[in-house]
C-alpha cells in the first residue's frame, strides 16, 4: 500500500478546495445560460423603458399615441435601440389603449430582481417586475409641462 506523500496530499487538497469554490461560483452566481438569460431579461426591461419613453415623446410632438412600434421607432424625433426581443427578434407587443393609454408586453426568460436593477423611470414601487413568461404593463403617455406652454406675444415697439 503506498502512502501518501506530504505534496501529493497537499495537492490533493488544493484541488478540493478549488473545486469547492467553483461549485459554490456556479450555485451564487447561477450557471453561465441562467446568467445570459438573466441579462436578456434586463435588456428586454431597457427596450420597454426606453419605448414608453419614445411613446411619451410622440405624444407630446403628435398629439396622439404611435399607431405601431414601427411608427414610433421611424419618428425623427424619438430613438429606440430596438423594438425587438434581443433572444427571439421577435417584435414587443404593443396595443393602443383608451385616452394615452397603452400597453407593452415582452416574454422573460427568468423572474426579475427586487434590487438595483429597478428602472430609473418613476412607477409604483416594482413596476417593471416580472416573473417567467409573458408579462404586460399597462402605461399611460406621459405629458411633458412644457407641452401646455403658449407662445408669449412679443412686443413690438
Amino acid at each position: 500500500m503506498n502512502t501518501l506523500t506530504t505534496n501529493q496530499l497537499f495537492a490533493g487538497i488544493v484541488s478540493l478546495v478549488m473545486l469547492a469554490a467553483v461549485i459554490a461560483g456556479l450555485v451564487i452566481a447561477g450557471s453561465p445560460n441562467q446568467e445570459r438569460m438573466r441579462k436578456a431579461d434586463q435588456q428586454r426591461v431597457s427596450d420597454l423603458q426606453q419605448i414608453s419613453y419614445a411613446v411619451d415623446v410622440y405624444m407630446n410632438t403628435n398629439s396622439v399615441l404611435p399607431p405601431s412600434l414601427i411608427d414610433l421607432a421611424r419618428s425623427p424625433n424619438t430613438y429606440i435601440q430596438s423594438i425587438m426581443d434581443p433572444e427571439t427578434a421577435v417584435p414587443y407587443t404593443y396595443r393602443l389603449g383608451d385616452a394615452g393609454r397603452y400597453t407593452l408586453c415582452a416574454t422573460f426568460e427568468t423572474p426579475s430582481d427586487s434590487g438595483p436593477d429597478q428602472p430609473a423611470r418613476p412607477q409604483p414601487a416594482g413596476f417593471w417586475t416580472h416573473g417567467i413568461g409573458e408579462r404586460c404593463f399597462e402605461l399611460e403617455a406621459r405629458k411633458s409641462p412644457a407641452a401646455d406652454l403658449k407662445p408669449i406675444p412679443y412686443p413690438m415697439d
